[in-house]
């Protein structure tokens, strides 16, 4: 493993990401541009991964469907019907059998 191919924590790709937004969206012309390979030398991050980071800069949560744990007994479309009796029926329908 290289130097800069360790994990880095998602808070440090935040800082990453955030930094790079934010320089790119305040660009002021007098002042000296600065370059995305400083803010990847100053966060301590290798070039390479650094490009990576703002690549793949993605949410970590809510990426796929999940799968693990128990399946669901009621399919969106029977939590929907159950929805519109108690709608209809107010508090007294809650006690229909199904």
């Amino acid at each position: 493993m290289a130097v800069g191919d360790h994990h880095h924590p998602t808070p440090k790709k935040s800082q990453i990401i955030g930094t790079v937004f934010f320089l790119d969206s305040h660009k002021v012309p007098s002042l000296p541009p600065i370059f995305k390979t400083e803010i990847f030398r100053h966060f301590g991050v290798g070039e390479r991964r650094g490009w990576q980071i703002l690549h793949d800069g993605r949410e970590r949560r809510h990426l796929e469907v999940e799968t693990r744990g128990r399946k669901k007994l009621l399919s969106p479309a029977d939590l929907l019907a159950m929805e519109s009796v108690l709608w209809r029926f107010g508090f007294q329908g809650r006690s229909l059998s199904w």
